[in-house]
């Protein structure tokens, strides 16, 4: 049990030490996952090791492994560990591209994605566009004084937008009113 113990401590003090499944698994009764999820030599792309992860991780590392492991290779378990993943922290980390093509497969936080730093306007409007993504929750504070007046005159039929801002100045949205009153008005 001692050398089994020295050996793993050579193994987690070692800085150029590659943490894979080969690696690791001889000392899986030692392992603290927690740690190791943390660990930035940890190979993300070994598939035995993501598995074994997977099968071993609690809530709480799973919300590490949502945080932590490279965006790429996490989306290739999106399907597979849809339950287990936290969508929040991936609503924050994933790239626009792949959101827009996948907004209406899996379980993302729209609430957070509105406010993701760097996120365009116009990467806004496209998820808008989605007709799946009509009920969703959006954090419309953030949203609404960025998009232009005409976007929404011109969607306001398919969009749900919260409308009580436009009220303020009431004769350019007398007829959008009268059109649409039981849309979010103030």
């Amino acid at each position: 049990k001692k050398v089994e113990w020295a050996l793993y401590l050579k193994l987690i003090k070692d800085p150029k030490a590659i943490l894979n499944y080969e690696t690791i698994i001889p000392f899986e009764d030692l392992l603290e996952l927690d740690s190791l999820i943390q660990d930035k030599r940890l190979v993300w792309d070994d598939k035995k090791l993501f598995t074994y992860l997977a099968q071993n991780a609690n809530a709480d590392q799973w919300y590490a492994i949502s945080n932590e492991c490279p965006v790429e290779i996490l989306k290739l378990y999106f399907n597979k560990y849809i339950s287990e993943l936290d969508w929040t922290i991936l609503s924050l980390r994933i790239d626009d591209d792949f959101l827009i093509n996948n907004a209406r497969h899996f379980p993302w936080n729209f609430g957070v994605i509105s406010t993701k730093e760097g996120i365009s306007i116009e990467v806004i409007k496209t998820l808008l566009l989605i007709p799946e993504l009509k009920e969703e929750e959006w954090d419309w504070d953030v949203i609404m004084p960025q998009l232009d007046f005409q976007f929404i005159k011109s969607n306001i039929d398919k969009v749900n937008f919260e409308l009580g801002e436009l009220t303020k100045n009431i004769s350019d949205v007398e007829p959008l009113i009268r059109k649409f009153p039981s849309k979010k008005w103030d």
